[in-house]
């Protein structure tokens, strides 16, 4: 007995030799089977009451299939489906355990201990290849989340031309981008003042803020001055051009200023007279316009030879007295009649007295006619 003792335990010796490997990836399954894979070291010396007993110091330990795996020789079996284990690690899980199954070698896999990861707070992902145990699968840290494109980290905007526009979020700060901010109604970007005019002293040039880095400006139209015409550049829309005068006084926007005056009529001449009221001692004339009024005059017609206007009796004659002098008219010129005086002839002058008793003789007695008794 004591022979046999001996001998079996030289032959687990040898075999415990083959069959050893690194301290933790070192098992067996009730089978002497070297895993041809793995790195060998010098072998360690195992007693046989330990390694019967499926025990080995140092932390070494021989596995045999997990409980309730199945029947190795059931025909089609897989790590997978038999023994819930891995044909093998995929990378990057590691071997946590080594199962010689007889037929197949099975892996227990795990994580290395920086793979804890399962996810990331708003603005960070998931990094790297993950690392997947069951259904669970276990990254070693989060990345910062990239921008949108257009989009900068903890973006500001300096310029008040600009509003900031916020897009996601990268790591802890949030991803902005700046926006040129749309310019106030009737204000054009980018116009700083109104030298693009044709006339741009006719125009008044305002701002209201900006636009991005451009100004907003626009230009209004000035007013013209008191009695000027915007747009007014002649006067040929009046009825009469030729009465009035031109002038100007500036610019409304690119539109001249400009204002008609009415032209005087010429000395003796009137706005607006047309004709004479009494054509027979009046003759009419005209003379251009004033504005749109014609430059009229009535002047008195002249008198027929002989005839002075505005003599309307003979009382201003002396020599010989007014008696002696017959008055006569012909006509108006204008509102003045037209007379003249005539001296008697000397039967007339006589007849001014009674028959038989007056002087032929006749004198003057303070411009009265005097007669004298024979």
């Amino acid at each position: 007995m004591r022979t046999v003792f001996l001998a079996l335990t030289l032959y687990f010796m040898c075999l415990n030799s083959a069959l050893a490997v690194s301290s933790d990836n070192t098992y067996t399954h009730n089978t002497a089977f070297a895993v041809p894979e793995l790195s060998f070291k010098i072998a360690g010396i195992y007693w046989l009451p330990d390694y019967l007993k499926d025990n080995i110091d140092s932390n070494h330990r021989t596995e045999t299939a997990p409980d309730n795996s199945g029947d190795r020789h059931d025909a089609g079996y897989t790590c997978e489906k038999t023994y819930n284990l891995y044909t093998s690690c995929t990378a990057p899980q590691i071997v946590e355990k080594i199962y010689n199954m007889g037929k197949i070698i099975c892996y227990k896999c795990k994580c290395h201990d920086n793979y804890k990861t399962t996810s990331c707070k708003t603005g960070w992902h998931l990094s790297g290849t993950p690392c997947k145990i069951g259904t669970t699968s276990y990254y070693a840290g989060c990345d910062v989340d990239p921008c949108p494109t257009g989009y900068t980290a903890g973006k500001t905007c300096n310029s008040a031309g600009y509003t900031l526009e916020k897009s996601g979020q990268s790591g802890d700060q949030y991803c902005g981008k700046c926006v040129a901010k749309t310019c106030p109604s009737g204000f054009t970007k980018g116009l700083a003042d109104c030298n693009g005019k044709a006339h741009s002293e006719g125009w008044t040039h305002s701002s209201s803020g900006y636009s991005g880095d451009s100004i907003c400006g626009r230009c209004d139209a000035k007013s013209c001055a008191q009695g000027y015409t915007a747009g007014l550049a002649d006067c040929n829309g009046q009825s009469q051009p030729s009465g009035w005068t031109h002038s100007s006084n500036g610019y409304a926007g690119d539109s001249i200023c400009g204002k008609c005056s009415a032209n005087s009529c010429p000395a003796g001449y009137t706005a607006g007279v047309t004709q004479c009221s009494n054509t027979t001692s009046w003759t009419y004339g005209s003379n251009g316009y004033a504005g749109n009024s014609i430059c009229g005059k009535c002047t008195a017609k002249t008198c027929a030879s002989g005839f002075t206007a505005g003599l309307g009796n003979c009382s201003g004659k002396t020599s010989p007295a007014a008696v002696y002098w017959k008055f006569s008219s012909n006509g108006y010129s204008g509102n003045n009649i037209c007379g003249k005086c005539t001296e008697m002839t000397c039967s007339e002058k006589n007849a001014l007295c009674p028959a038989g008793k007056l002087n032929l003789d006749y004198y003057y007695s303070n411009g009265a006619l005097r007669c004298l008794m024979k």
